[in-house]
C-alpha cells in the first residue's frame, strides 16, 4: 500500500545494523567508466557508489491526459473555440557527434495529439552505505543517500566544468527510489567501515522484496509550482492589457530578484537564492547612481568611470 511519499517497510522490517543501498536515477550523464566507486560519507567515512550511463527519452505530448487527471476535459473544452488547424506531420531533428556518427536526438510531432520526444542521457546510480538501524525511515536514508552522492557530483562538476550537473534534492531532480538492505553478519559486527566495504568485492544478496527489507521513496511535487495561477482579475487585466501595448525591458535587478525567489520557493537552492537577492540589490544601487549622475550633468561614460572609486556603507538588516 502507498502512503502519500513512501512505501513503507514497517511490517517485517529489518532491524540492527547493516548495508543500504539506495538505486536511483539522475538526470544527466556522468563522464566516468560504469563500475563502482568508494567515496566519502560524513556518518561512516566511507561508503560505495555505483554508476552507469543510460540512454533513455523524455516526452511532452500536447493532448494527452494524466491517468485520472480531473482539468485535462476542462481545459481542452475552453480551448475548443480558439483552435486552430494542426497539420499531422512527424519531424526528426539528426545530431552529428564529434566522431562524425550521426543520431537522431529530437522527433516533433505538430498535429493535434502531437507533441516531442527528446533523447536523455541520464546516469543510474547506486549509493550503498551502512547505517545502525535498517528500519530508520525512508526520508532518513534519502537524505544519507543524497549527503554522500551530491560531494561526488560538486567534484565531478568541478573536474569537468559540465553545467549540466547538478546537486540532487527531494525537490527538483529525482522522482523514485529503491532501497534494498542487507544485514550485517554476527561475525561482522566488530568491523571498521572500511573493512565492511572490502567484504563487498564478495557477493552478497540484498533484500529486495517490499515490506521485508526493501521500500519504495516516491517524490512528490506541488500543484503550486505547476498549475496556473487564477486569471487576473478585470482591472489588472486592462492594466495589462495597455501595458503590453509599450515597449518595455525588464529591468536586470528584477528579472535577478524572480530568479531569487524560484531558487528559494521552487528548488529550495537557498545558497542561490540569497546570491542572486545580493547581486540584484547591487545591480539596483549601481544603476541608481548611474541615472542620479547623469541627471546632475555627467555623461555615461564619467558615471562609470567615477562609480568604482565610490565607498558604499551597508548597515546589515536587523
Amino acid at each position: 500500500m502507498l502512503s502519500s511519499e513512501n512505501e513503507m517497510t514497517e511490517l517485517g522490517a529489518m532491524r540492527g545494523p547493516g548495508f543500504v543501498s539506495a538505486l536511483f536515477d539522475i538526470p544527466f550523464p556522468l563522464a566516468i567508466p560504469n563500475g563502482g566507486y568508494l567515496c566519502y560519507d560524513p556518518v561512516k567515512g566511507v561508503a560505495c557508489i555505483e554508476s552507469t550511463l543510460r540512454e533513455g527519452s523524455r516526452a511532452f505530448f500536447r493532448n494527452r491526459p494524466i491517468v485520472k487527471s480531473t482539468t485535462f476535459e476542462e481545459l481542452k473544452a475552453a480551448a475548443k473555440e480558439r483552435e486552430r488547424p494542426r497539420k499531422d506531420r512527424d519531424y526528426l531533428v539528426v545530431s552529428e557527434l564529434s566522431n562524425a556518427q550521426k543520431k537522431v536526438t529530437l522527433n516533433i510531432n505538430s498535429g493535434i495529439e502531437g507533441g516531442y520526444v527528446e533523447c536523455k542521457y541520464y546516469t543510474e546510480v547506486s549509493v550503498t552505505f551502512l547505517v545502525d538501524d535498517l528500519s530508520a525511515e525512508g526520508d532518513q536514508k534519502l537524505e544519507r543517500a543524497f549527503n554522500i552522492l551530491n560531494p561526488l557530483l560538486d567534484k565531478y562538476r568541478l573536474f569537468t566544468q559540465d553545467h549540466r550537473v547538478g546537486r540532487v534534492s527531494k525537490e527538483k531532480n529525482y522522482y523514485f527510489v529503491m532501497f534494498h538492505t542487507n544485514p550485517l553478519m554476527s561475525d561482522e559486527l566488530h568491523l571498521s567501515p572500511s573493512e565492511l566495504f572490502q567484504r563487498l568485492q564478495i557477493a552478497r544478496t540484498f533484500l529486495s522484496e517490499l515490506g521485508k527489507g526493501a521500500s519504495n521513496s516516491l517524490r512528490l511535487n506541488s500543484y503550486e509550482t505547476l498549475g496556473p495561477r487564477s486569471p487576473l482579475p478585470d482591472p489588472a487585466l486592462n492594466l495589462f492589457g495597455s501595458f503590453i501595448k509599450e515597449q518595455y525591458e525588464m529591468p536586470l535587478f528584477y528579472d535577478l530578484l524572480l530568479e531569487s525567489l524560484d531558487y528559494l520557493q521552487g528548488r529550495k537552492e537557498y545558497r542561490l537564492a540569497i546570491v542572486q537577492a545580493e547581486t540584484a540589490v547591487e545591480v539596483y544601487v549601481r544603476e541608481s547612481l548611474l541615472k542620479l549622475m547623469t541627471y546632475f550633468g555627467k555623461s555615461l561614460q564619467e558615471a562609470s568611470s567615477v562609480l568604482p572609486q565610490l565607498k558604499l556603507e551597508c548597515s546589515p538588516l536587523q
